[in-house]
């Protein structure tokens, strides 16, 4: 297994895309809803990488779309960025609660956060299948590796707070600054896609946040 991604991938077929429109919405939607969790909300332009504490790590080439613990919500972001950098490969997405990545299928990987690291690629592989250690002698990598339909976005939720006042408080001020994210959010809990990331005890608490301003989204549409 190894990384796509090096200086000549990035310069000459990566640069190229970064202005794609639907990119760039990706990108706003889903580090979003990492954002909106602990840090408030995402304000102007900033990247990835602007979150991202760089005193002690080198920087690669792509630093500003790189952020540590958002593997997640940068995932439907690298699909599209490969897609578009690549687009005769099959890329798909790769997911376990350890990582995400973008794999084409065979012998490659798409992964702006573990690339230029100190991961290997098959170690990168490895944890997006899930596995850690080693494997059963009656099994290999391939028994672990469930991917995504090919070119197909994987459904995010919101990082919801647990008791932590502080984090509740951050939470309400940057879901009230983002009205497109509210509506994401809401999407979310409607389709399900939440169940698995958020305890149902924070569910009410959420409700009863996120209802008024929903209202009043739709109050101002209506003056609008």
């Amino acid at each position: 297994m190894r990384y796509y991604l090096d200086r000549a991938t990035w310069t000459t077929r990566c640069v190229p895309c970064l202005d794609d429109h639907e990119l760039r919405r990706v990108l706003h939607r889903d580090f979003g809803l990492f954002v909106i969790g602990h840090y408030g909300t995402l304000k102007g332009d900033r990247l990835p990488g602007d979150f991202e504490a760089w005193d002690k790590k080198k920087r690669p080439l792509w630093w500003q779309y790189v952020k540590d613990l958002a593997c997640h919500y940068l995932v439907n972001f690298n699909l599209r960025l490969a897609m578009l950098a690549q687009p005769d490969r099959p890329w798909r997405i790769l997911t376990s609660n350890l990582h995400s990545t973008v794999w084409d299928g065979d012998k490659s990987i798409f992964d702006l956060n573990f690339s230029a690291g100190i991961l290997t690629a098959e170690t990168t592989f490895r944890l997006a299948a899930g596995v850690i250690g080693s494997i059963p002698p009656t099994y290999t990598i391939w028994d672990y590796v469930e991917p995504l339909p090919v070119g197909e976005y994987m459904p995010l939720g919101i990082f919801f707070p647990s008791r932590d006042e502080t984090e509740w408080t951050q939470w309400e001020k940057g879901i009230e600054a983002t009205p497109a994210l509210r509506r994401a959010i809401l999407k979310g809990l409607r389709r399900g896609h939440l169940d698995h990331l958020v305890k149902k005890s924070n569910y009410p608490r959420a409700a009863r946040i996120l209802n008024p301003m929903m209202a009043h989204d739709l109050d101002t549409r209506i003056a609008a």
